[in-house]
């Protein structure tokens, strides 16, 4: 069943060191052939700890041991690596004629780490003055994802259902990761692992999304996570069956499924300290120095301004028909959400949309319009001439092709806004219910000259009071002269 299997992979990579003071000369290499490494010139990355106390194998560090880099305090630009990993897969099978599935796998994370790496001391002019101060990793994050079981909670009390999970999954994931009391949050809360703490919000909400189980949502680096399924679905042999095949030309189902996890900005958080000065010992993120004062929540390693889950089925069942008079149908179901979590103003705005639409479109030979120029009277007077054996002769055309076109389309688009830890439920802030009528008709009178006759009308019932509803139509004739 397996047609085609695809994996593209790559990766990016640059370090740009400043300060380095040995001259390059053969091959990029100082004169002892020392500096800065032949690995390094070849083009394999060096190895930057991202723990300032943490010199095991550093490249930096055994630089600054070198004597490579300059103990002048005024070198004042950091040093930079950057890193881009990207995954595209794509797997395509058919289990049986004509019935063809493809999976897609996507994953994307680019980071930029950053470090000033020197002396702090004017007077200093020794190795042992330069240090490293103001690390910072910030990044994007792509990834394929699932989150269905939660995609069709569409109704009002559902969604507000739904968001009330969530809520309630943060004191579960709490204890989960923590122990103790919380000093402002209670006894529902662990030490340090508020209600609004960013490491419990993560995973309370992803699991309430997809309809997962806090107490074994997994807490691993989710920068590390595998990218799901999503997949695209065609059948279009329905028509070759003995019982269709003599009414329909072509009948093809359509089904798709795309999903994607976002993360469009993460960066190092400045407070976080997992490292013990006084004893020289790493805690980890659990203790006393790595909590806020104010809040009295463990500061977390990176900052996520928001998480952006996109997904849609697309269509869900969409349906192509041609059949043997030329009549053509199509039907398309489409559903889609998007959730867009703020953990600055802890805000959830959630948007779903579902759409329905239906075309239909016959194109008739040979139809003869009396009263248009070029269809007198005498055409009918005419009789056919006999065929030719050389086929040069044959019946004269009387008409031309006449397009009868009709779309319908039924659209339900609407946005909530849901806020932490309020007693008010979520409220639409946005959206509207819409449909469109669009018939026409087109007609060649003859090799140079068209007419389109056409109707378009489109109704918005807006969900929000400050909103009006909105009512358009269209209509008229089309004339197309071509001249050569």
């Amino acid at each position: 069943a397996v047609r085609k299997f695809r994996v593209n992979y790559g990766e990016t990579n640059g370090t740009t060191i400043p300060g380095f003071t040995p001259q390059s000369e053969i091959l990029g290499m100082s004169s002892g052939f020392g500096a800065p490494g032949w690995s390094f010139i070849s083009g394999i990355q060096p190895k930057i700890n991202r723990k300032a106390y943490d010199d095991t194998g550093d490249y930096l560090a055994d630089a600054r041991d070198n004597g490579w880099i300059t103990t002048n305090a005024f070198q004042n630009a950091p040093v930079l690596q950057s890193q881009t990993k990207s995954l595209d897969s794509r797997l395509s099978i058919e289990p049986f004629t004509d019935f063809k599935i493809d999976f897609d796998f996507t994953r994307n994370l680019t980071t930029n780490y950053s470090v000033f790496f020197k002396t702090y001391n004017k007077t200093g002019n020794t190795i042992e003055d330069i240090g490293r101060r103001s690390p910072r990793e910030i990044g994007n994050f792509t990834i394929s994802y699932l989150a269905i079981p939660t995609l069709f909670m569409g109704d009002s009390l559902r969604v507000n259902q739904l968001f009330d999970k969530f809520e309630t999954n943060r004191a579960i994931i709490s204890k989960e990761r923590g122990i103790g009391e919380h000093e402002i949050d209670g006894t529902e809360y662990a030490t340090g692992f508020g209600r609004k703490q960013q490491d419990i919000l993560v995973p309370a909400f992803l699991s309430a999304y997809t309809n997962k189980d806090p107490v074994n949502f997994e807490f691993t680096d989710m920068f590390n996570w595998i990218p799901k399924p999503n997949w695209t679905l065609n059948y279009s042999g329905l028509s070759k069956l003995a019982m269709f095949k003599n009414i329909f030309t072509n009948v093809r189902l359509t089904h798709g499924y795309k999903s994607t996890l976002s993360i469009n900005t993460f960066e190092t958080d400045l407070h976080y300290d997992d490292y013990d000065e006084a004893t020289n010992t790493v805690r980890g993120q659990q203790w006393g120095g790595n909590l806020d004062t104010l809040k009295k929540d463990y500061y977390s390693q990176f900052l996520l301004p928001s998480i952006i889950i996109e997904e849609s089925f697309a269509p869900l069942i969409g349906l192509d028909v041609k059949m043997k008079n030329d009549m053509n149908f199509s039907f398309g179901y489409t559903k889609r959400r998007g959730l867009s979590m703020s953990f600055i103003d802890n805000k959830l705005a959630e948007t779903r949309s579902t759409t329905v639409d239906f075309g239909f479109d016959w194109k008739l030979k040979d139809v003869r319009i009396g009263f248009l120029p070029g269809f007198n009277s005498q055409a009918n007077k005419k009789k056919p001439s006999t065929p030719k054996p050389g086929g040069g002769g044959g019946t004269p055309k009387l008409g031309n092709d006449l397009s009868i076109l009709f779309d319908l389309s039924f659209s339900d688009n609407i946005t909530f806004d849901h806020r932490l830890d309020q007693e008010v439920g979520a409220r639409p802030t946005r959206g509207s219910k819409d449909i469109t009528i669009s018939p026409a008709i087109s007609y060649d009178v003859n090799k140079n000259v068209s007419l389109r006759f056409f109707v378009d009308y489109r109704r918005q019932q807006p969900y929000v009071s400050n909103s009006y509803l909105v009512v358009n139509v269209e209509g008229g004739v089309t004339v197309r002269i071509k001249l050569e």
